[in-house]
């Protein structure tokens, strides 16, 4: 029942107006009771395995905010296993797919994989304005590995298009761990450039800033 009334408002949530949040609410309320079911009901791994990745690539997903790695218990070796390959192929057929990337993301994460497995996905497709550096960046500076992290996001503000960046966040990061270091002198040049690429009062006050903090050392 959870599942059919998950497939109704799937039919339907992308055209639906929930300002309030009173859909996405019910689509969580549905999430969880589906997983409950499970938990007592114990069906067909394989069979649930297809279910939960098929909704996990849904545009209903958003609402319902399903975790694949809450299901493994229900899954069973048998039914982790089918998932990973349906999750794999998803992943591979469409590599820049946000939803496949993320999932395949989880996928690793519920398997314990390696930091360097995870950084392979998000490296399959960099996003232009750097903000997939960023990520990589972040998942290695969780792993303790701080000079490859800078390296990753120094690498996404010279990779990144004018177009489209770089990405702000990414900017931060960058300039917030050579002040750590110490250099200042990199965080003018940083805020310089992007001055000179992108002008904009913002971009002048943060470079107003970081010359500040330089010349008070």
């Amino acid at each position: 029942m959870a599942r059919e009334a998950l497939r109704a408002l799937g039919r339907t949530y992308g055209e639906v107006d929930d300002s309030d949040g009173v859909i996405g609410e019910v689509a969580r309320e549905l999430a969880e009771a589906h997983l409950e079911a499970c938990r007592s009901a114990r069906p067909d791994p394989a069979e649930t395995a297809q279910w939960l990745v098929r909704h996990l690539l849904d545009e209903l997903n958003h609402a319902t905010d399903v975790d694949l790695r809450d299901y493994l218990e229900v899954l069973g070796e048998p039914g982790t296993a089918r998932a990973r390959e349906l999750v794999i192929a998803a992943w591979r057929a469409n590599p820049e797919g946000w939803a496949e990337k993320s999932l395949m993301e989880r996928l690793l994460k519920a398997d314990g994989g390696s930091v360097d497995a995870v950084v392979a996905v998000h490296a399959a497709d960099l996003a232009p304005n750097g903000r997939t550096h960023l990520l990589i960046a972040k998942e290695l500076e969780a792993a303790s590995r701080t000079a490859e992290a800078l390296e990753w996001a120094e690498r996404g503000l010279r990779e990144a298009e004018s177009d489209w960046g770089p990405d702000g966040e990414l900017v931060t990061f960058v300039c917030e761990r050579y002040a750590r270091a110490g250099r200042l002198a990199d965080v003018v040049a940083v805020r310089r450039n992007l001055l000179s690429a992108r002008p904009s009062p913002a971009a002048y006050r943060h470079l107003r800033t970081a010359a500040r903090a330089r010349a008070t050392r």
